[in-house]
């Protein structure tokens, strides 16, 4: 099975400070950080992309109002 490596862009290592070097990896049974500037390793996920359970995701339809565009100035 291959491993899927993407950069987060703008992430800053915990441990060597180092900017832009986290990746987050990902090989279909587990999911991971790593920073390819000192070594760094972590197995917890990202808070960005797991809200705390506590938050429901709203998942109700909304309704959306259409403007007509502006007339140029």
């Amino acid at each position: 099975m291959t491993t899927r490596r993407m950069f987060i862009a703008g992430a800053t290592c915990p441990r060597c400070g180092a900017v832009d070097r986290i990746r987050l990896c990902r090989d279909g049974e587990r999911e991971w950080m790593d920073c390819v500037a000192c070594g760094y390793e972590s197995a917890e996920p990202p808070a960005a992309e797991h809200p705390p359970e506590s938050a429901p995701a709203d998942t109700t339809p909304g309704a959306v109002k259409w403007l007509p565009p502006r007339a140029a100035r």
